[in-house]
């Protein structure tokens, strides 16, 4: 792979460790899972040290027993920092971006684990023109006493999503009796 920072021992042999790369991301931000590397029991020590001298973090996991790999097989996540398609921002889904005209984050559910009103789900979206910003989609759907479920959408700057962040925490605290 030409987008790999590093240089894989392989040797083709089945493998029996699966290796995880992450890049390293200071500050308050998460790493990315940027790709599974499979190897021997031989070559593992040398593709972790390889992993490693390359700033990235190496994580040895169990293989499953169904996974068949050869020692030097690599997958790379498309959602990583290795990915190499510009096409889509990191966190596209990738599916169907042309069609629909933006690039999707997967939705994820607010989801309190105790039953609610309304459900919401949060997701980032972005025009396909190159010169877009991505924004903040949130979608609300009321369907309690409602004969039809009604659905909200709103989409939001980075700088709305993150001054709502702000005051939503405001609003948290002053709730629970803490500062104003």
């Amino acid at each position: 792979m030409t987008n790999l920072p590093f240089r894989l021992p392989e040797c083709g042999r089945p493998a029996a460790v699966r290796i995880e790369a992450f890049t390293i991301v200071a500050g308050p931000q998460q790493g990315s899972l940027d790709a599974s590397i499979y190897s021997c029991t031989d070559h593992a020590p040398d593709a972790v040290t390889a992993i490693e001298a390359a700033d990235m973090e190496a994580h040895v996991v169990p293989m499953a027993p169904d996974i068949d790999r050869a020692c030097g097989s690599i997958h790379i996540y498309p959602t990583g920092n290795l990915a190499s398609d510009d096409r889509h921002p990191r966190w596209c889904d990738r599916k169907d971006c042309e069609r629909r005209g933006e690039h999707r984050s997967p939705a994820r559910n607010v989801d309190t684990g105790s039953p609610e009103a309304v459900i919401v789900d949060v997701a980032l979206v972005q025009n396909v023109h190159p010169a877009a910003e991505p924004q903040i989609s949130l979608t609300g759907i009321d369907g309690a006493g409602a004969a039809e479920p009604v659905a909200v959408h709103l989409l939001l700057s980075i700088g709305q999503a993150r001054t709502l962040r702000y005051r939503l925490a405001t609003l948290i605290d002053a709730s629970k009796g803490g500062h104003r």
